[in-house]
């Protein structure tokens, strides 16, 4: 296995290449034997272009949807770990839905007159829509870790709270 290294990556616009500079080249060749090779420069050929390396420069929040699923097919090609990317980018197109669960809990609470009054029902609606964002947050890092699936760690706060504020509305006596 091969890892190369570089401080600087420049495309070089006549020899139409790729220019690696102050690069290091490590040879795998078990598990206690590395060779390594130092260049000044180096030329190689990628299967990437330059607008593609300009997208990997900017910030996953920066990116839209699309940008990012590119962004993720591009770092999975190059072999990089994608997880926590994956999870983001779940998580970001789930996050628009909790303004729907957050509504659900305060229509169950709304709906009901209680002890305390409005204020207290409104209160208790913040407190849920505040451990649902804390939740949504808290168990992005812990699904990662127990290795579930992206996809179930970026919806995985939105699919418990919507079932919790349909259980609330149907609970609710009118």
């Amino acid at each position: 296995m091969n890892k190369i290294e570089a401080q600087i990556i420049v495309w070089n616009k006549t020899k139409k290449k790729w220019i690696l500079k102050d690069v290091i080249c490590r040879n795998i060749i078990s598990n206690t034997k590395i060779e390594t090779t130092c260049f000044a420069e180096l030329e190689i050929e990628l299967n990437i272009n330059e607008k593609q390396i300009e997208r990997i420069s900017r910030k996953a929040e920066e990116m839209t949807f699309p940008e990012m699923k590119e962004y993720i097919e591009l770092l999975s090609r190059g072999g990089k770990n994608i997880k926590k990317i994956e999870v983001d980018y779940f998580a970001a197109q789930a996050l628009p839905l909790a303004n729907f669960i957050v509504v659900l809990f305060a229509v169950s609470f709304a709906s009901v007159k209680k002890k305390g009054g409005l204020a207290v029902q409104i209160a208790a609606a913040m407190i849920i829509a505040f451990v649902y964002l804390i939740f949504f947050e808290v168990f992005k890092p812990l699904g990662m870790a127990l290795n579930f699936p992206p996809q179930l760690v970026g919806w995985f706060a939105n699919i418990l709270f919507m079932i919790c504020g349909i259980i609330a509305i149907i609970k609710t006596k009118t």
